[in-house]
């Protein structure tokens, strides 16, 4: 364990278990807080955090917590047109995360199974080649919470060719789906837009990316052919939100923010 960590990087770590994600703008005030606690006869003051500050912070925070597979990543919301440091967003993820995991302490399984037949609906039959979306309305979604297998009638297929039916075992009541569907969204992890769509958020777009990008595309696929799941090319981060130009990009010129939305 490096020296340096101490119980102020300690605090920063519960916060961010306690949030999973936290907007550039809180850590100051956050910060603050917790240096001010720790050492009361020296105030510290938000205005006194400067970005290297925080950045120093989280990465001793890192440091720490990667032999146990966490790390504090740095995203930007994908319909933000800025990459500035203050426009960031912090989430705290599981590196070897996926879907199941992640969710199999508060959901049970037939729940994890619906979670998974949604993303399959978003990331391989609602996309595609000439009609890139990466989103559902809710009314889709709630449609695959019931199905039944070959032989009690149509069954949704993963890209690989897996069947996720199972009848009975694998269905859930509209009102069940409806309410998995509100847990997701308002614990961060499904976003709706005005137009009445479902999205991944920042959150799962940033625990989940590397899942999404392993499980969705044709790693065999020549460099210039199509894959389900986009990176940007200037900021690297993953896009679902078709025709998006992020503010590195532009200065790298490189090829568009191309996404799924």
């Amino acid at each position: 364990m490096d020296p340096s960590y101490n119980s102020t990087h300690r605090a920063l770590l519960q916060a961010f278990f306690a949030h999973t994600t936290l907007p550039t703008a809180h850590l100051p005030a956050l910060l603050s807080s917790i240096h001010t606690a720790a050492d009361p006869d020296r105030p510290t003051l938000p205005a006194d955090i400067t970005q290297p500050d925080i950045d120093a912070s989280i990465a001793s925070v890192n440091a720490a917590i990667a032999p146990f597979d966490y790390e504090i990543r740095c995203v930007h919301h994908q319909s933000s047109m800025s990459r500035a440091d203050s426009e960031a967003t912090y989430v705290i993820v599981n590196c070897t995360s996926d879907p199941s995991t992640q969710l199999a302490t508060r959901f049970n399984a037939d729940e994890v199974k619906f979670v998974r037949r949604v993303l399959d609906l978003m990331f391989d039959k609602m996309n595609f080649e000439g009609r890139e979306v990466c989103a559902v309305r809710p009314s889709e979604a709630l449609r695959v919470a019931k199905v039944r297998d070959s032989v009690g009638g149509t069954q949704i297929e993963t890209l690989n060719g897996e069947g996720v039916g199972g009848g009975v075992a694998s269905s859930l009541k509209l009102d069940q789906a409806e309410r998995v569907l509100e847990e997701l969204k308002q614990e961060g992890w499904l976003e709706l837009s005005e137009a009445g769509f479902l999205s991944l958020s920042v959150r799962a777009l940033a625990e989940l990316g590397r899942w999404l990008v392993e499980v969705y595309n044709d790693p065999e696929a020549e460099e210039d052919e199509w894959q389900r799941i986009k990176t940007c090319e200037g900021c690297k981060q993953i896009v679902t939100i078709v025709s998006f130009h992020c503010e590195r990009r532009e200065q790298q010129q490189t090829t568009p923010c191309y996404d799924t939305g």
